[in-house]
């Protein structure tokens, strides 16, 4: 209805500076080296994992309808807006104003919910917060990947070109991509703290998109954060690869920086 047009676009609106028009976040079928749009889908499968209730309307947010007029006629996300984001009506239903408190320490968000389920003891609530973890892996390594790619843009790149660039950041693997979040984390905190980096270096952590890298930053803590309450609980933490393969148990990864597991 006209409601909800307004409010969809009210919020492509407000994303406007997310960038660069491709299929991202919620959209569906996507292809793996479609990394925005897989890093949402990872992060919708966390919402599920820790029981968020996605159901609005009677459907499921993200799912697939058909328009109900001749001028609506084409294929709809139900609760998402035409570029894939969580439509303002979305978000009010999970609690939030933006998609980015659901990756902060408040308590409507993804952190709290596993903290949640892991005091309660109940039965599954491991299970459910070590898939959450594991979906989070994927999120964060396809968003961190999306950046990467950006990042080697050259002007007049064919399609052909974008291809190539996604697929060899695919290769890459969890282990790779995950190292390159931290050492990222680690530069921009040495830029802060006044350290003199290679001036490519620096040009290329000052110059990455905004909203991408604050929302890879949610996310990347939030993952830290759950592994440490897992690992709390005793046992090591299932991950998986960048495209949601099973990998082997995590006992330990006491190079990622302790501090940054903590909220508060």
């Amino acid at each position: 209805g006209t409601e909800d047009a307004t409010e969809s676009s009210d919020q492509e609106s407000d994303e406007e500076d997310e960038g660069d028009g491709e299929c991202k976040n919620w959209t569906p079928d996507q292809p793996d080296t479609s990394f925005a749009a897989k890093a949402g889908e990872a992060e919708k499968a966390v919402l599920k994992n820790l029981g968020f209730n996605l159901m609005l309307g009677g459907k499921e947010i993200g799912e697939t309808t058909c328009g109900s007029s001749s001028s609506d006629s084409w294929l709809k996300l139900h609760g998402l807006t035409g570029r894939g984001m969580l439509s303002k009506q979305s978000l009010k239903h999970l609690g939030v104003a933006q998609y980015a408190e659901l990756w902060s320490a408040g308590p409507q968000g993804v952190y709290a919910k596993a903290e949640g389920l892991l005091s309660q003891g109940a039965s599954g609530a491991r299970e459910r917060v070590d898939f959450a973890a594991q979906n989070l892996v994927r999120a964060v390594c396809n968003r961190q990947m999306d950046m990467m790619v950006y990042r080697e843009k050259k002007a007049r790149w064919t399609d052909d070109d974008w291809n190539a660039c996604r697929e060899k950041m695919l290769e890459l693997g969890v282990e790779k991509v995950r190292s390159e979040v931290k050492r990222d984390a680690d530069d921009r905190q040495h830029l802060e703290e006044g350290w003199q980096l290679p001036p490519k270096r620096k040009h290329e952590l000052r110059n990455d998109h905004r909203a991408h890298k604050e929302q890879l930053e949610l996310v990347w803590k939030t993952l830290l954060g759950i592994e440490e309450l897992l690992k709390k609980q005793g046992g090591g933490v299932t991950t998986m690869d960048c495209d949601g393969d099973e990998m082997e148990e995590d006992e330990e990864r006491e190079d990622e920086g302790d501090e940054e597991r903590r909220w508060g």
